[in-house]
């Protein structure tokens, strides 16, 4: 039994110095009549007596506190504890878990309205967390910005500081900053300043672009970028905000007799679509705005839903997503809708015209057609027959259909314009007569001229081999070749213009004529010359036997050709040839037209010495006089 008691005796005493392993170390308890937070924040006792605060700096966790009056509140902080304790309270127990509890005095009995600082923590840490309560006064000017390497605190309270050398920075506009190193110790916790105040300095703020809005220090600006205007020194936030670009938000710190200039880079946030849409005045909606005839769109982030339609023509809808600032192109053409039209006219001779609704003329015709891809629509069709009245009405195409018309003119509108046309016949038919007896009227009543002046002036009947004289003036378009040096075909006719004159004289013929023209050599030519290309201009004249056969006039002519042969656009010298050559062409001139048609051929006949002429191949219109 003896040795069973002396077990748990040992057990009981292992406990006890497992769960109270660590103690408290109290750094420093004091009074501090500088801090007015007890009257700030005021608490009463149970016998409604304004309490003292007993602010509790502390790394520890958790904790629990007595005393003998009690403790009328505790209020947990970022830096410990603060507890409200009744007046002349003369202890505070201190509690947690895997401490020994300690009693520590306090340094007077407590005070109404009075803090006290309590600074604890566990004997054997660092002292990492080993803060000091100190005081910041700024003499006059209790709104003053207190910095505490960089963080702000407040001037009207105790702050709890770790020992050490800190940098005390002081801000207000309108006075110089105070920037100054302090060394925080249990003796050195109070600190007092004095502002100076100094001039405003001139500020400049740019932005890329520019028109943004500026806020400083939260305050709107009756200027946009760019900015300037007069400020303290001291830091300042600045915030700019612009349509389509994103809001910018940063500090400036203006400096005495500094040049106090800032520039700032916005980001677009909009993206840009470039729109080209045909036909362009089509309807455009994004997200149901409307954008129509726009090309450059901006828009903010997003997915979108675009519809791009017009009268007539099929709906086009998409979907896009725009990034934030990018960039992107459309190029929408529109398909018409479209049928067909089968048009039946009463008569082949009327002439129709359509219109769209707009008035503008979209086809015209005569008689029956088959007008196939018109738009989708009401169009209207107008027709008249030589003034025997109108013919209109509206017609609809629809897509994909085809519609039917059947438009003409009454039976006696029809029967009046057949008459008509009867009568214009007969007209026509006796006038086409009138010449050819006008010279028999002439020879009863006018003396007969000389045969040589009558056989050179008069043109008489397209009876078969009946001939008369006249003259021609020739417009051709001529097809040309000539060899040169033995080659064959060296130059092929690209094409040309010849002019000619004509004279006939019963079965004579003479013909003189110029011709201008472009050839192209064929390889062998190329290689020798150096040229692909050659310019031409050639000169002839012949004469010889025709014969005429009804409209028609044959002939064969033989005379002189020459050309002017000028190499790569009139860069070089010019190669002359000629030679004797032969023709042969046919006239086609009715006894009472005065233009006709000519088609000739012309060949060398290679007599004399030297290069031979052109070979020529015409074909155009003559005019006689």
């Amino acid at each position: 039994m003896r040795s069973l008691a002396v077990f748990f005796l040992f057990l009981i005493v292992g406990f006890t110095s497992v769960t109270y392993s660590q103690e408290f170390d109290v750094r420093e308890f004091r009074a501090d009549p500088t801090d007015l937070a007890a009257i700030r924040y005021p608490k009463r006792s149970v016998n409604d007596e304004p309490c003292a605060i007993v602010k509790v700096i502390t790394n520890i966790q958790g904790m629990k506190f007595d005393s003998n009056l009690g403790i009328v509140d505790m209020v947990h902080q970022e830096e410990g504890y603060w507890l409200y304790i009744p007046p002349r309270e003369r202890r505070i127990r201190l509690m947690v878990e895997g401490f020994l509890p300690l009693d520590v005095a306090m340094p007077e009995p407590a005070q109404e309205n009075r803090v006290y600082n309590l600074i604890v923590t566990s004997k054997g840490i660092a002292g990492n967390l080993d803060v000091i309560p100190v005081n910041v006064i700024v003499d006059n000017h209790p709104d003053a910005v207190l910095r505490i390497d960089g963080e702000v605190f407040p001037l009207d309270q105790t702050i709890s500081l770790p020992r050490g050398e800190q940098l005390v920075r002081i801000e207000k506009p309108g006075y110089r900053v105070i920037e100054q190193t302090v060394d925080i110790t249990e003796t050195n916790t109070l600190f007092r300043f004095q502002l100076e105040g100094i001039n405003e300095e001139i500020i400049t703020l740019r932005t890329n672009p520019p028109g943004a809005t500026v806020y400083i220090n939260n305050v709107r600006q009756p200027r946009t970028t760019i900015f300037q205007d007069f400020l303290f020194p001291g830091t300042y936030n600045i915030r700019f905000t612009l349509s389509e670009y994103a809001d910018l938000e940063t500090t400036v710190v203006v400096e005495e007799n500094g040049e106090n200039n800032f520039s700032f880079e916005l980001e677009r946030i909009t993206g840009i679509l470039y729109l080209t849409v045909e036909p362009a005045d089509a309807s455009v909606l994004i997200n149901q705005r409307e954008y129509t005839g726009e090309s450059e769109i901006l828009l903010a982030p997003g997915t979108y839903r675009m519809i791009v339609e017009k009268e007539g023509y099929q709906v086009h809808e998409e979907r896009f997503v725009m990034e934030r600032g990018g960039e992107m192109s459309r190029n929408i053409l529109l398909l018409a809708r479209q049928g067909s039209l089968r048009f039946i006219s009463g008569h082949p001779d009327i002439g129709f015209i359509l219109k769209d609704a707009r008035g503008n003329v979209v086809n015209q015709w005569q008689g029956t057609t088959l007008i196939e891809g018109l738009k989708t629509g009401t169009y209207r069709y107008e027709g008249d027959l030589a003034g025997q009245g109108g013919i209109s009405g509206d017609v609809v195409i629809r897509e994909g259909q085809e519609t039917r018309i059947e438009a003409g003119l009454t039976d006696e509108q029809l029967l009046i314009y057949d008459r008509e046309q009867h009568r214009l016949a007969l007209e026509e038919h006796r006038r086409s007569r009138q010449p050819q007896q006008e010279p028999r009227q002439e020879q009863q009543v006018q003396p007969r001229e000389p045969a040589a002046v009558q056989q050179q002036t008069e043109r008489t009947s397209s009876s078969l081999f009946r001939q008369y004289n006249y003259s021609t003036l020739n417009l051709s378009y001529m097809e040309m070749s000539l060899n040169t040096l033995n080659f064959e075909q060296n130059i092929a006719g690209s094409g040309g213009i010849s002019l000619s004159t004509s004279m006939f004289i019963s079965y004579l013929a003479m013909n003189l004529g110029i011709s201008i023209g472009s050839l192209s050599l064929n390889d062998d030519a190329v290689s020798h010359f150096g040229h692909d290309r050659v310019g031409v201009f050639s000169y002839y004249i012949g004469a010889g036997p025709k014969i005429r056969i009804w409209a028609f006039e044959l002939f064969l002519l033989g005379g002189f050709e020459g050309a002017a042969v000028t190499f790569d656009g009139f860069e070089s010298d010019d190669l002359t040839v000629g030679n004797a050559m032969g023709e042969f062409g046919l006239y086609f001139l009715p006894a009472n037209w005065r233009i006709g048609l000519k088609a000739s051929s012309s060949f060398a006949l290679n007599i004399f010495d030297g290069y031979p002429p052109f070979s020529r191949h015409e074909v155009g219109l003559i005019f006689e006089f």
